[in-house]
Parts: C-alpha cells; sequence; structure tokens
C-alpha cells in the first residue's frame, strides 16, 4: 500500500496509509494534496502539512468556534480570515442568533477544491444566504472596512518564520481585529501546537496576542496536540454552555469542557 509521509519536524514524520490519491494538484498559492487514508477517511494536506480529516475535524472547528461564540451573549456579525474548508461557517452557522457571516479567503481554487471534494466540511454553509463569501486579503479587507463584528475568528495556517500569510500572525494585526470588534467582542484563533517538542510556534502567536488584546485565553486541546486562544478587552467568564442557541447538535464541545476550559497544563505556561 502507497504511503504519504507529513514531516513534522524535528526528524518526526507522521505517516499514513494511502487508499486513494483524490487529488493533487497547486493553486495559484499553495500546493494541495486530498487522499483517502486508512483509518482517516478523507484528509487534505496544504504544501504536505495535514489541515484536517474526516475522522477527528470536528475536533478542531468545534473547538475553535464554539469557545468564542458561547462567550458572547449574543453573537449576531461574525467574520472569518481564512476557513477555507467551510467547516468554521458550518459551525458558527449552528448558532441560532447569527445574521450574517463574511468569510475572506485568498485561495478561490482551494475553496472549490473543498467543495467538489470534502463537502461534509462545509455541510452547506457555502449555500446558506447569512454567508458572504469573498475572495481577497483578509487583512486588506479589515483595514478598508467600516463594519464592526461580534466574533471574529482565524482559520489560518501555523505559524512558522518562513510563512507567506506572516503579516497575519503580527501585533499589528491582532491590534487590527481587536479595532473591529464591537463592545464585548471576542476573536477566536488557533495558536499552535502545544507538543513540547514543537511548542515554538504557540508560543510565538500566544506572545504577540497578548500584546494586543487586555484579555487572553489560552487551551489546548489534548486529542489534536494543539492550542487554541480567546482574546477580547474583557473576557465574560461566566456565560454558561447553552445549548438551546444551537439548531444543531454537537460532537465535541459540552458543559464540561466550557466551563474548565481555561485550564493549561504546568509546561505550557513556563513555555510561556
Amino acid at each position: 500500500m502507497k504511503k504519504y509521509s507529513e514531516a513534522l519536524g524535528h526528524g518526526e514524520e507522521r505517516v499514513f496509509a494511502i487508499e486513494d490519491m483524490v487529488y493533487q494538484g497547486q493553486t495559484a498559492f499553495q500546493h494541495v494534496d486530498i487522499i483517502r487514508a486508512t483509518g482517516y477517511g478523507m484528509v487534505l494536506f496544504l504544501n504536505g502539512e495535514r489541515q484536517s480529516s474526516e475522522a477527528d475535524e470536528f475536533i478542531y472547528h468545534e473547538m475553535l468556534v464554539h469557545p468564542a461564540m458561547f462567550r458572547h451573549p449574543n453573537p449576531k456579525r461574525v467574520f472569518i480570515a481564512g476557513g477555507g474548508e467551510g467547516a468554521v461557517g458550518r459551525e458558527i452557522l449552528k448558532h441560532k442568533t447569527v445574521e450574517t457571516i463574511t468569510q475572506v479567503d485568498i485561495d478561490a481554487n482551494l475553496i472549490e477544491l473543498c467543495r467538489r471534494y470534502l463537502p461534509s466540511w462545509s455541510a452547506g454553509a457555502y449555500e446558506d444566504s447569512r454567508l458572504n463569501l469573498v475572495n481577497g486579503d483578509a487583512r486588506a479587507y479589515l483595514r478598508e472596512t467600516a463594519e464592526r463584528y461580534d466574533i471574529i475568528f482565524l482559520d489560518l495556517p501555523e505559524w512558522s518564520p518562513d510563512t507567506p500569510a506572516r503579516e497575519l500572525y503580527t501585533v499589528d494585526f491582532y491590534t487590527l481585529v481587536r479595532e473591529r470588534l464591537t463592545p464585548g467582542g471576542v476573536m477566536g484563533l488557533q495558536v499552535g501546537p502545544v507538543h513540547p517538542v514543537h511548542i515554538t510556534p504557540f508560543v510565538t502567536v500566544a506572545q504577540r496576542i497578548r500584546e494586543a488584546f487586555n484579555d487572553v485565553m489560552l487551551y489546548p486541546v489534548t486529542e489534536l496536540r494543539w492550542g487554541f486562544g480567546l482574546c477580547a478587552n474583557v473576557l465574560p467568564h461566566d456565560l454558561p454552555f447553552d445549548a438551546t442557541r444551537l439548531s444543531a447538535p454537537l460532537h465535541y464541545y459540552n458543559t464540561e469542557l466550557h466551563t474548565h476550559l481555561g485550564a493549561v497544563p504546568t509546561y505550557i505556561q513556563q513555555a510561556l
């Protein structure tokens, strides 16, 4: 059986058994591989790095979206930077209060590939009239818009020193995002890997968002070895997990996780 090898750095690799090479190609911005892998189902790789897989993408997307959504009393207007797979939009649309989503992603070809080969990720989100999809630069869009948003999500590739999206990982950009939030607004983002060997991107991003925001909550997700963050001028910590706000069930996030979300292991605290 053919194998797909993903380099993780520090001499480490993750190997997937390929049942079917579904797509290989190059967009204007990145190389795309979509495979069907034993145990994982469909898997999306960008520039050789796994983005999400059919078996566990719900964990990543629920843990990015719902902690932020449930820390706002009435989120109506939402912005997504990136999110080309469509699953961030899918999860946001489960909240009955949402009136509009503006999603800005620079890679239109990737979105079309995901809609064609990974339709369960978006699950009809791109056909929902509440979602306005814009092909463009999220940083430029936020600079130019007069709109303000209750929640802003950054669903971007992992930070690295040479990432082409480096301008989306600066204190200046996070400050811009803060300025585009309504009073009481929240920014939610993936921060990076939290495994001790691979923690440098997490620490780098965490330090920068702490410079831009007064109140930052970091939270790791053990199954993914990944960390996320919530940022605001003041985060409301007393809002409950209220399932009646949802139009569809969740498969990972729940009351217990919501209550204990900010618990961070000692080694991460020390790294920061």
